[in-house]
């Protein structure tokens, strides 16, 4: 990655150069908040659970869909943070992933580990709304919202 790659990804980062209000909002209060949520005491020191208590808050989904060879891994962070949400197998609002698996429709989700830039990518090739937030290694997050214009940011979190 070159310098300047490098320097728009930190302002983005931060917000600046953000024109959606949406994409601001969900940069600065979500993926890249400082400040501690009530739930991380039960994430430890884990950034991934901790970014899926930051979304499970945002997006408040009603049936959420666990794609993960260790499942228990996030079902306790769900039922803690969402006691509302039911964990479906299939035609779910929210997606937890961090194992290779298709996306069949555009749908809010969080991609987690190697494959995490795979399907993202993917989703952004198939859908013409919604915004895709990566951090170009381990994480994306996809913001599948039919009001949302078709847009991809490269950011650190």
């Amino acid at each position: 990655m070159g310098v300047l790659a490098y320097y728009k990804r930190w302002r983005h980062s931060k917000g600046f150069g953000i024109h959606s209000p949406f994409a601001y909002r969900f940069i600065t209060e979500v993926l890249c908040q400082p400040l501690p949520y009530y739930a991380y005491s039960h994430t430890g020191s884990d950034k991934d659970l901790r970014l899926l208590v930051r979304l499970l808050a945002f997006f408040r989904p009603e049936r959420i869909m666990i794609m993960s060879h260790n499942p228990g891994r996030y079902t306790a962070i769900i039922k803690t943070v969402a006691p509302q949400s039911e964990i479906v197998n299939c035609d779910a609002d929210f997606i937890v992933a961090d194992i290779a698996a298709y996306i069949e429709k555009p749908v809010n989700a969080l991609l987690i580990g190697r494959d995490a830039i795979e399907r993202a990518a993917e989703l952004r090739c198939r859908y013409s709304y919604g915004m895709a937030f990566s951090n170009d290694s381990s994480r994306a997050v996809f913001a599948a919202l039919p009001h949302l214009p078709r847009q991809d940011f490269s950011l650190r979190f």
